[in-house]
């Protein structure tokens, strides 16, 4: 017995929609690739009967059309990110050039974890900058609870050369509770409870933070200098490290995996960022 739906002479199932929507997307991957399909012809709202499916002529110009069809849509997943980042690139460059009628406060965060785990946190860094002092603030700790553990395998271990003064070694409660402090802290000095986070890798540093307790304040700000290089080199797919990404645009830095001196570097590079890209757009 013939089942209805079903094409025997193939011997798979048979996707059907309506002949108007057949025609449609014909007459689009016509006009797009150049590849004409041979005429489809419409069934009966009831099937009992269903022609032989249309096939191109050859597997590989399937596949080539497939192909294509990835590439095209990859495309324009790229160009929606590159959209993105280039709006975020002119706000932060509008904010850092903003007069603000209370101080507002940019911290950059870095994360060091243990090589063989990263589910142990060795180091936690941050540094901060103030517009109404002009200069940086910054602070390392080593957390106290992994001091029997180093890097040095896979990733450089810099835990004893934080370049911009003296590191903390305390618990890891007490690592947190002391950001979190800062964070607070920051959000309080300005008249609208702002603060604006900061990182290289944004969504790597936001999740560590976040299953170590840490509560952002609420209207917190993000910036991940990751993206807004994106966009500074107009293309979504570039990701440039931190180490090669500083060389690249001229900021002398020194032991970087070191999680406060990465903070640090991370700040130095969100600031030039942004004034690059105003000097640009006032070209």
């Amino acid at each position: 017995m013939h089942k209805p739906g079903y094409d025997e002479s193939q011997t798979k199932w048979v996707a059907l929609i309506s002949m108007p929507g057949v025609e449609q997307t014909r007459g689009m991957i016509t006009q797009q690739f150049g590849y004409d399909f041979k005429s489809l012809y419409a069934s009966p709202s009831t099937f009992t009967k269903v022609d032989k499916a249309p096939r191109m002529a050859k597997s590989n110009a399937y596949n080539k059309f497939n192909k294509v069809i990835q590439k095209l849509n990859n495309q324009m997943k790229a160009l929606r990110r590159l959209v993105s980042y280039q709006k975020t690139l002119n706000e932060a460059t509008d904010m850092v050039h903003a007069t603000h009628a209370s101080p507002l406060r940019f911290i950059s965060v870095d994360i060091e974890s243990y090589e063989q785990d990263h589910a142990l946190i060795l180091e936690i860094g941050w540094s901060t900058w103030d517009t109404g002092l002009n200069k940086f603030a910054d602070r390392h700790f080593a957390v106290l609870d992994y001091k029997h553990l180093s890097n040095g395998r896979y990733v450089a271990d810099r835990r004893n050369l934080f370049m911009f003064g003296d590191t903390a070694w305390a618990s890891l409660k007490d690592c947190i509770t002391a950001f979190q402090e800062d964070l607070e802290l920051a959000a309080q000095q300005n008249a609208e409870g702002s603060v604006v986070l900061i990182a290289h890798d944004m969504s790597s540093d936001e999740t560590y933070l976040r299953r170590m307790g840490v509560e952002f304040p609420q209207g917190m700000i993000k910036f991940d200098t990751v993206e807004m290089n994106s966009a500074r080199v107009n293309d979504s797919n570039i990701k440039t490290g931190l180490g090669k990404l500083l060389d690249e645009v001229g900021i002398e830095n020194y032991s970087l995996h070191n999680a406060g001196n990465d903070a640090h570097y991370t700040l130095e590079l969100f600031l030039w960022l942004c004034r690059n890209h105003a000097s640009k757009k006032s070209v």
